[in-house]
């Protein structure tokens, strides 16, 4: 988290993570908490009920952390890639673009087999042509997306017909 480059955003230039009394420890362990479990939960109403009762727990161990600051540390990750990314005019950066996108960008980066699965319209191959198009190592657009590994697409359609071998 500490050694992100800066991007610039509305003109202005954006250092991540924001100031905040919370260690870049404990907003590891709530990303991963964010990441792990609640991404696997597909009802809004389950993911607030989750974000609630971890919440409650970190507050045992004494940390500041409300149902909204855990929300909000999770949605600042996921906007700091996708605003770090070149993406089409009018992409519309809603929740679950940002979710998969992190999602993939995680799994591929710590090589987790990640099923990506949601109704049509979730944007799942839109998350993928993103990081297919800014993760390219040396040559992203990016000064962070530079420090990461180039990424390569290589598709596959299984069908009921498909085997292992």
């Amino acid at each position: 988290l500490k050694d992100r480059p800066p991007i610039k955003k509305y003109g202005k230039i954006i250092k991540y993570p924001l100031p905040s009394d919370i260690t870049n420890n404990v907003r590891s362990y709530i990303l991963a908490l964010g990441l792990c479990y609640q991404s696997r939960l597909y009802e809004q109403r389950l993911r607030k009920e989750y974000r609630r009762r971890m919440s409650e727990i970190l507050k045992k161990h004494k940390f500041n952390i409300t149902e909204e600051r855990f929300d909000r540390f999770i949605r600042e990750e996921q906007e700091n890639y996708i605003d770090r990314m070149q993406c089409p005019p009018n992409t519309a950066k809603n929740e679950a673009l940002l979710e998969n996108v992190l999602v993939m960008i995680v799994c591929i980066l710590t090589k987790i087999p990640c099923f990506i699965i949601g109704a049509t319209g979730s944007s799942k191959s839109l998350a993928v042509r993103l990081i297919i198009q800014n993760l390219q190592g040396v040559d992203s657009n990016d000064e962070y997306f530079r420090s990461l590994p180039q990424v390569y697409l290589i598709p596959h359609q299984g069908s009921s017909s498909s085997t292992s071998e």
